[in-house]
């Protein structure tokens, strides 16, 4: 309750603020890390396949490099900067109610719940590349691009209940021009056998 609180989440009576409202709209990801980077207006400057790009840092999951493929892409870099300080800013608020790196199994490294591995990838893939071409921008597995690809997807539709809470409509259809951008060929097929 002490993040929470600290964060704005909860009021001095701990009833739920419009901030906590918008965390509730997250599963797939960080939850405050979500809200705090939904709330920050760091994604109002980026197109759709930038805003699906930075989102795919809460849901990648493997193992990769920083982001990679950004050459060029400003709006894009400040938005991993904006993610990066949501996240400090939740780091400290949970250092600060003793659940850091000291605290047993509580709190998160500051390697955190964000993965850039993907960020390039995934913002060629929302412009169209084709997923064979996409595979040899990385080392990363096919299986594990297609996975992040589908939760991202889940991540967008996430963002746009809470663009809907937070009265944000070019939010909402910014994540929805997101989830349309991803949403197709491989990684979406009812499956991969043909009859």
């Amino acid at each position: 309750l002490q993040v929470l609180r600290r964060l704005g989440y909860l009021d001095a009576d701990e009833g739920v603020t419009l901030k906590g409202r918008v965390a509730c709209c997250f599963g797939t990801g960080d939850e405050l890390i979500s809200a705090e980077l939904a709330l920050s207006g760091a994604l109002q400057d980026l197109d759709a396949a930038q805003a699906a790009a930075l989102l795919s840092a809460l849901v990648f999951q493997d193992r990769a490099g920083d982001e990679g493929g950004l050459e060029g892409e400003d709006a894009l870099r400040w938005g991993c900067v904006a993610a990066r300080e949501a996240a400090e800013r939740v780091l400290e608020a949970q250092n600060a109610a003793g659940m850091g790196r000291g605290a047993k199994g509580a709190g998160f490294q500051r390697s955190g719940p964000l993965n850039f591995g993907l960020v390039g990838v995934v913002k060629e893939w929302a412009r169209g590349v084709p997923f064979l071409e996409l595979c040899r921008l990385t080392d990363v597995m096919e299986g594990n691009i297609v996975r992040t690809i589908t939760r991202l997807d889940e991540t967008c539709r996430e963002f746009q209940n809470a663009a809907h809470v937070m009265g944000n409509p070019a939010l909402f259809k910014l994540m929805e021009a997101a989830s349309a951008a991803i949403k197709r060929d491989v990684v979406f097929a009812a499956s991969l056998y043909v009859a």
